[in-house]
């Protein structure tokens, strides 16, 4: 009688195998979302210019935009365990749906911030919200596809995250600087949230 030992453990069977185990694939959907998400967290510091500016900007003073910004990441922390939860409950796919349409809603309404209080409402709330949905359930999602090569999948992902926000950054600015506030953040949600839900059923 004859035993076959598989493994269940994806991208790391211990069987030798050439195929492209898709489980890379979902990794780079991941780290794809990575950077998408660093252009919330990215356009932070960029908008204080524009934001302080009282000519062609709001006028609004650099108190007024730290506690916007404040309000953006502490609502990011205390969201982050319900967000784990959401992903825990629903799976990653529909996490990923729901931050398509979040995304794209929160930046068409960042590009019509006319009050402070929209600021604080559209930026420091909602779009804090999409990046935690857009970060905490899916980057857990790969501990699911990879065992024995988990931690090289989480530094390549950390690394997407470190080079999406150095590449986005001047992209942000040079935007802000040519086309505008409105169309800045138009352009980033419509290519942003369009690729999540582009993305969505093959993850």
């Amino acid at each position: 009688m004859t035993t076959t030992i598989t493994s269940t453990d994806p991208a790391g069977p211990v069987q030798s195998s050439t195929r492209f185990h898709r489980a890379w694939i979902i990794l780079a959907i991941l780290a794809v979302v990575q950077v998408i998400g660093q252009a919330i967290g990215m356009s932070a510091g960029i908008m204080v210019a524009p934001l302080t500016d009282a000519e062609g900007g709001f006028g609004w003073n650099l108190g007024q935009i730290g506690a916007a910004i404040a309000v953006y990441f502490l609502v990011g922390s205390l969201f982050s365990p319900f967000a784990g939860m959401l992903g825990d409950r629903y799976g990653a796919r529909p996490i990923m749906f729901v931050c398509g349409i979040m995304y794209i809603g929160g930046m068409l309404l960042v590009g019509l911030v006319s009050e402070l209080w929209h600021f604080f409402l559209f930026f420091g709330v909602l779009l804090s919200i999409t990046q935690v949905l857009a970060m905490v359930p899916l980057q857990a999602a790969i501990g699911g596809w990879f065992r024995r090569r988990l931690g090289l999948a989480t530094g390549i992902l950390w690394a997407a995250g470190g080079v999406g926000a150095a590449v986005l950054a001047p992209v942000v600015a040079s935007l802000l600087e040519e086309v505008g506030w409105r169309d800045t953040f138009w352009s980033i949600g419509i290519v942003g949230g369009g690729l999540l839900l582009v993305m969505t059923p093959f993850f």
